[in-house]
């Protein structure tokens, strides 16, 4: 507890216009003595305490500079990390003092551990890091208090393999991570203290390749996000080059020529570039993009192959079956970034793209992956009021490519009729489907 009572007494003073001689004279004290307090050389006694406070119309609260210090939890909490900001030792005895007063509570009793633990690295002296052990013990038998949704058991065993390693002990840490290591949370502790620490480098690889292959989804994910929330907020040139760092990150996982996974990822990447060109209203550039996702989906649509072991990952010892949870094909993966884009420029261009697709392609992968929600239809004004018409059209070009573009032309149709868009959905891709509804007109 910090006091200001000697500056607080001259402050006082000086505001009142009084020399020091006047003011020991109001106080029936010498020269001397108003000296020394203002010097804190002595502390006016209590009862002079009272008199000098009420002599300025003060408190004696005010007058020692005494303020009540906010010992709430969240406080508490928030002075410990202003001290770890700028390293201040400070925080230790504050957590010392914050324990004594809340020793069972598990949020206080966690973030004194980690107080303990940031001072325990690079401390010649291990006493910071055995005490950051005890209290993360204690914090897991009191776990039950948690309302953190990102602390849990086996985060707060994995501070205490960080602790472990900070001791020395790096088999016992390793083994503790290996133990809470369920969905690969530490593997790329594990395999970077295998091969850092130990010169473990074969038994690291297979840790270093799920991690890699975990953090690599988890960055696809969050590059997308921030692309999407940058193009919100109209900033498309940081959204378009986030895109093409993380597209130019992805190439060197493919292996050969060949479609795999990482082509799906890329081309679902290169639809949400697509969707960001249209944004800025640039249609080359937009339909290049999608030109080279038709392209990728008809080459992995024709061999698919979700296994890790025709990407460049030969780490593995395990086969593993990799997702993006779109679609099931790369066609389907594509038409749900388009129904949740809901960007109607988007689709026109992609129908454009599978037009100048070469002849004798798949039709689910050139058109009718942009076939979604009618609501998205529905901007596609210029098919309407001409509906015969567009199913001659269909018949012509059926004679000339698969099915596929009867199947786009022909939902295109029936989105002016109600009735029959509910006896044929789910059948768009027929082109019975388009004798069916001829034949009800």
């Amino acid at each position: 507890m910090e006091l200001s009572l000697a500056e607080n007494i001259r402050a006082f003073r000086k505001e009142w216009r009084l020399t020091q001689e006047q003011f020991a004279e109001a106080m029936g004290v010498t020269v001397g003595s108003v000296y020394k307090w203002e010097t804190g050389q002595t502390v006016p006694e209590l009862s002079m305490l009272v008199k000098i406070a009420d002599f300025f119309d003060s408190s004696v609260d005010v007058l020692l500079g005494y303020r009540v210090k906010d010992n709430r939890i969240s406080a508490i909490e928030e002075r410990l990390m202003d001290c770890c900001r700028v390293r201040d030792p400070e925080a230790l005895s504050e957590a010392e003092k914050a324990i004594k007063k809340y020793p069972n509570s598990f949020e206080l009793v966690h973030a004194c551990a980690q107080v303990y633990a940031f001072f325990g690295v690079g401390s010649k002296n291990l006493a910071e890091s055995k005490r950051a052990l005890e209290l993360f013990e204690q914090a897991k038998l009191l776990i039950s208090q948690n309302r953190d949704p990102e602390i849990s058991e086996q985060t707060i065993n994995g501070e205490i393999a960080s602790t472990w390693m900070l001791l020395g002990e790096r088999e016992k840490s390793i083994e503790l991570l290996k133990k809470n290591n369920a969905g690969g949370l530490y593997s790329d502790n594990i395999g970077l203290m295998l091969t850092l620490e130990l010169k473990r480098h074969e038994e690291a690889e297979p840790f270093l390749a799920e991690a890699l292959l975990l953090n690599t989804m988890g960055l696809v994910d969050a590059v997308a996000g921030y692309a999407l929330v940058l193009s919100a907020r109209k900033d498309y040139a940081t959204a378009r080059q986030m895109l093409s760092r993380l597209i130019s990150y992805l190439g060197p996982f493919k292996e050969g020529e060949r479609a795999d996974f990482f082509d799906k990822i890329i081309a679902s990447m290169n639809t949400v570039m697509a969707h960001i060109y249209t944004l800025e209203g640039r249609p080359e550039e937009a339909a290049a993009c999608l030109r080279a996702v038709l392209s990728t989906v008809r080459q992995f649509d024709a061999a698919p192959d979700y296994g890790i072991r025709s990407t460049r990952s030969p780490a593995f010892h395990r086969e593993l079956i990799l997702s993006d949870g779109l679609g099931a094909t790369a066609a389907d993966s594509i038409e749900t970034i388009l129904s949740l884009l809901e960007n109607p420029e988007l689709i026109r261009k992609i129908i454009e793209a599978g037009r100048a697709a070469p002849s004798g392609s798949n039709s689910q992968t050139t058109h009718l992956i942009v076939i979604t929600k009618r609501e998205v239809l529905s901007e596609l004004a210029w098919h309407k009021g001409n509906l015969q018409q567009l199913i001659m059209k269909g018949r012509d070009l059926h004679e000339k490519e698969s099915n596929g573009i009867i199947g786009f032309l022909f939902t295109c149709a029936v989105i002016c009729n109600e009735r029959i868009c509910r006896h044929i959905f789910g059948m768009r891709h027929d082109y019975q489907a388009a004798s069916e509804y001829e034949s009800l007109q």
